[in-house]
């Protein structure tokens, strides 16, 4: 695959979207993957081809507006509790 198509596939696996994908959803990011990799590859890209990619990713809800669509809203998570506490360690030792 081109580094961008690898780059973009990687991505979906540690999106929050990921926890809704059924099998037939990585099948879907695959083929979405290879045709973006095959047209940037190619010495032209095919507006056809590049439609088809947006409309598969879409459905995989990598965008904000296609999740909109879906009425699903990601959280982001929250800095992790032991990050304070070593700079809580770090502040009352520094003395």
């Amino acid at each position: 695959w081109h580094p961008a198509a690898a780059a973009w596939y990687g991505s979906l696996w540690v999106s929050g979207q990921v926890v809704y994908y059924e099998q037939s959803d990585c099948a879907n990011a695959y083929l979405a993957a290879t045709i973006l990799s095959d047209q940037y590859k190619g010495d032209k890209m095919s507006a056809q081809m590049i439609a088809q990619f947006i409309t598969l990713s879409a459905g995989l809800l990598t965008s904000e507006a296609s999740r909109r669509r879906v009425s699903v809203e990601l959280q982001r998570a929250k800095p992790a509790a032991p990050v304070l506490e070593v700079a809580d360690y770090r502040e009352r030792f520094a003395n």
